[in-house]
């Protein structure tokens, strides 16, 4: 500051900025800019946020009135946005609105702070459903009607107003605490919570757990500014501490101006790549802060161009998730350039944005999405065969680049009458119009379909538009293939999931239509692929509460309200090793089985995989997973709907997308992956069992029941952990299981398991509770003593623990101290101690188990 001299009037002194508090900042904005080469989006505009607030914070007033500070911040910002467009490598001012750098970030923006006061084209605001009133927003940003962006000056009070009112909110606390300490009372959080962001220091800084020590810490505003000698980079909040000061700004309300200015939340997402995702709310959904590809190679030392190589990967998610206003089509500069095996078009180089769009459409999805929706409109169209009054659908034979050939088209469907129908005018499938207005003049026996897709952008996405545009041109083109005149024009946009249709129609078409395109964009197989692909490429995920991932705290919750089934696919493909004649070892597929368990009444569907069914097949591993899918569907497909199963619960992750891709037409149930590890392929260990799937000559179902008549005297989940048990036992080895159960063949006709009474399954279960807790402490070399119920609990259901790294000091605790008197070689008497182990010999140890399970002395006769 610069202090005026001679100056006696004191209520009318104002300090003002001094030229080298100028320079430092714009030292600091110049070294933000140059060292920034690699560095990503989000962390240019988060040091630029800390840079102006510590500043502007710090002069107020002074920086308000100062004119050349105002001009320096005016210049800065724009630095610092050229600086984000270099990195995309265009500067064209339509590419990059002011939504993109002012958006929050949790709506996928850089959330700049501004002092400039952007004006926002209406072109921009034109999808907002926030209505303009002649009001003022709010009492920081009176101005209504001027789509300008706030300026962060008007949010901070002067240093002046900022003193005054702190005087009067602690005469106002004071007053408070005087009243609770007539009525021998304290003073609440409740109390004061109008208080608790004002005053210097803030109120809230009252209530913090340490505020008694912080009377001592002395010197910490001059240690503050002491640090800029001992740390290469500055803090730009040196003078102030929000352990003693508190938080000496809110900027809530700004940001809560910033999103009525830019035409809301909606208005927002247009901008976005948000309904490609087709999540239906914004509600619940998270950006994963790093991909694990990332956190691999965040704690080792890599070169510069190593670490600006992984800087990209968050600002190529930034670039996607903007594509459609960054792609978008009215930019008047270079060429338009269309994506190899895509419709997509380029507005200029994008280097960043084309990587991510390749990586997505790979594997020629963008042809496989169209054959797709072309397969499903036939499939619904020849169930509809007598409505619509057709004799014949034929699906003609079309270019392989037909899907993303724009300059002309031909008819990928044909359907035939069996009279000829009365066509009625031309008018988009949006459009309701009475069935009766058809022309008379217009008959014919044909009618085609043609089948569009595109990738829109913010400025054309209006697909009933491009729709009627297409169809005008590409039937006015001598180049168009088209059996007859009459016919339509079905378009689907993959960027904002969005369809529509434009062009003669048939009596009753129009609703038939309107369904199927609302199941395919609801149903269809690829573009589930799509979606999935793009939410992976923005790491933008769902935590929607009705699906939790499925963990031993909430399974007996789940296991109590809803249907479940089980699915485990370990043993679908499995490899035997054979030797061949030269003595190489060989890997060839075998017999397998994928398991489906119903935890509530105990049945067990086996769906054994013959070897048949990997022959003349490629990527075994990879055709298993979708395998895997369709059984499930089918299986599901068999149950009455009743009896269907609410949650199907994976035991491996790798199928979780097959199996939800096979059940999007049953949005009723769940899919969900879980830690639960029940190891039903350990049933292959029961040598019957075992041998009738390994020498099973084609593909069949076994269908058993494990809780075999359990169910009269014992809860369900009782029975569901005693299987779990047994299953656990066998891991153990089969010998002691065979000992336990004794002489017993197992899938007799009438029982599964041998018939005890509950007083010995009791002890049964003991018994083996112990052996997997003795088995899991021996290969970990922990103490049984040390685990809780829960750890026990979790053992069981194959949980892994977070074992603690200090266990040997724990460990250490639990042994008892014993002291005795003794002497040595001269008589001299000495005191000795020495560690003995707390309950020794308590748990059962696998020598001795035999002896404490005693009364199951019966010889096996298991072959």
């Amino acid at each position: 500051w610069i202090f005026p001299k001679n100056n006696d009037n004191f209520s009318s002194f104002l300090p003002s900025l001094s030229n080298l508090a100028i320079s430092q900042f714009q030292n600091k904005i110049h070294q933000l800019i140059l060292t920034s080469n690699s560095t990503t989006f989000a962390k240019i505009s988060n040091k630029w946020n800390s840079n102006l607030i510590g500043n502007i914070l710090f002069f107020r007033e002074s920086s308000f009135n100062n004119l050349k500070f105002q001009k320096l911040a005016l210049e800065s910002e724009d630095k610092i946005q050229i600086r984000i467009k270099i990195g995309l490598n265009t500067k064209m001012p339509s590419r990059f609105p002011p939504v993109l750098f002012y958006s929050p970030r949790e709506l996928g923006g850089l959330g700049m702070l501004s002092v400039s006061n952007y004006k926002i084209h209406e072109n921009d605001l034109k999808f907002s459903k926030i209505k303009k009133l002649n009001t003022k927003i709010s009492d920081y940003y009176p101005e209504a009607t001027s789509n300008l962006i706030p300026s962060l000056n008007q949010y901070f009070l002067s240093w002046d107003r900022e003193f005054s009112d702190s005087k009067e909110v602690w005469i106002v606390y004071l007053k408070r605490r005087l009243k609770k300490k007539i009525l021998r009372s304290q003073v609440f959080f409740e109390d004061v919570e109008d208080l608790l962001d004002r005053g210097i220091p803030r109120i809230n800084t009252l209530f913090q757990k340490d505020r008694h020590i912080l009377a001592y810490d002395h010197g910490w505003r001059i240690r503050g500014d002491f640090k800029k000698f001992q740390k290469e980079k500055t803090d730009p909040f040196w003078w102030t501490n929000k352990r003693h000061d508190g938080k000496l700004w809110n900027l809530n309300q700004y940001r809560i101006d910033i999103l009525k200015i830019l035409g809301g939340i909606g208005n927002i997402l247009e901008h976005t790549l948000f309904k490609g995702t087709f999540f239906s709310s914004w509600e619940g959904l998270f950006w994963e802060k790093a991909s694990g590809f990332e956190e691999n190679f965040d704690s080792k030392k890599l070169t510069q161009a190593q670490r600006a190589g992984l800087n990209q990967i968050p600002n190529r998610r930034f670039t996607l998730w903007w594509s459609p206003t960054i792609n978008r089509a009215d930019v008047y500069v270079g060429f338009q350039v269309q994506l190899d095996l895509t419709g997509i078009f380029m507005h200029g180089k994008i280097p960043t944005l084309k990587i991510s769009l390749i990586q997505i459409f790979r594997g020629h999805l963008w042809r496989k999405i169209h054959e797709s929706i072309v397969l499903t409109i036939c499939q619904n169209l020849e169930k509809k065969l007598e409505n619509l009054k057709i004799q014949t659908i034929q699906k003609e034979q079309i270019h392989p680049r037909k899907s993303f050939k724009t300059n002309s088209s031909c008819a990928d469907i044909t359907i035939f009458s069996i009279k000829k129908w009365p066509i009625l005018h031309q008018s988009l499938l949006s459009f309701k119009e009475k069935e009766e207005s058809y022309r008379d003049q217009i008959k014919s026996d044909k009618f085609w379909f043609d089948i569009q897709i595109r990738w829109g952008d913010f400025d054309s996405h209006d697909i009933g538009r491009y729709s009627r545009s297409k169809f005008f041109a590409f039937t006015n083109d001598q180049r168009g293939i088209y059996p007859c005149q009459t016919g339509l024009i079905i378009s689907f946009d993959l960027a904002y999931n969005i369809s529509n249709a434009f062009g003669y129609w048939i009596v009753g078409l129009k609703l038939i239509l309107r369904k199927i395109i609302n199941r395919i964009l609801k149903t269809n197989l690829s573009l589930f692929v799509l979606r999935e692909r793009i939410k992976k490429s923005l790491q933008l995920y769902s935590t929607d509460s009705n699906d939790p991932f499925l963990k031993s705290k909430n399974f007996f919750s789940t296991f109590q309200k809803k249907k479940l089934c089980f699915v485990d696919d370990s043993c679908f493909y499995r490899i035997g090793v054979q030797r061949t004649k030269s003595g190489n070892l060989v890997a060839k597929p075998i017999n397998g089985a994928l398991f489906f368990f119903n935890p509530q009444l105990g049945d067990l569907f086996l769906k054994i995989s013959h070897i048949s069914l990997w022959e003349r097949r490629k990527r075994l591993s990879q055709f298993s997973k979708w395998k895997a899918g369709e059984i499930v569907n089918s299986y599901i497909s068999l149950i009455s709907q009743k009896e269907r199963p609410q949650v199907i619960v994976s035991l491996r992750k790798n199928i979780i997308d097959s199996i939800k891709l096979q059940l999007l037409g049953k949005p009723e149930i769940l899919v969900k992956g879980t830690e639960i590890r029940i190891p039903f392929q350990n049933l292959l260990k029961l040598k019957r069992l075992g041998n009738e799937i390994l020498c099973a000559q084609n593909s069949k179902n076994l269908t058993f029941n494990l809780y075999d008549k359990w169910l009269n005297s014992v809860s369900t989940f009782t029975a569901f952990s005693r299987v779990i048990l047994i299953l656990k036992g066998l891991e153990n080895g089969f010998e002691f299981i065979k000992n336990i159960f004794g002489e017993f063949d197992f899938l007799f006709e009438k029982n599964f398991w041998p018939i005890f009474s509950n007083e010995k399954w009791i002890k049964i279960e003991i018994l083996l509770k112990d052996l997997i807790i003795e088995k899991y402490c021996r290969k970990f070399k922990i103490q049984p003593q040390s685990l809780s119920q829960n750890d026990i609990k979790n053992i069981i259901f194959g949980v892994n623990l977070n074992r603690d790294t200090n266990f040997d000091e724990k460990k250490a605790e639990k042994k008892i101290d014993i002291t005795s008197k003794t002497f040595d070689k001269f008589g001299k008497n000495l005191l000795v101690s020495f560690s003995d182990k707390k309950n020794e010999g308590n748990y059962l140890r696998l020598s001795n188990w035999k002896i404490r399970f005693g009364f199951l002395k019966i010889p096996c006769f298991l072959s």
